[in-house]
């Protein structure tokens, strides 16, 4: 009786520990998309950024006059 309520333990714990991995692994893809889409938003935004400085600064660049 004891031996089998030790097995019945034994798969539930076994289980319950394959559910945990697959909800980190669920997790950890989750967090690697999020942090991909935050990754590729601030490329853009750095790429924007730059284009308006790069306008701003040949709009009032003022001429060599020597």
């Amino acid at each position: 009786m004891k031996e089998r309520k030790a097995s019945e333990f034994k798969l539930k714990l076994q289980t319950l520990i394959t559910e945990v991995r697959e909800l980190r692994v669920q997790f950890l893809e989750d967090e690697n998309y999020l942090l991909q889409s935050k990754h590729k938003e601030l490329k853009e935004t750095i790429n924007c950024i730059l284009q308006a400085k790069e306008a701003f600064l040949n709009a009032y660049q003022v001429p060599n006059i020597r």
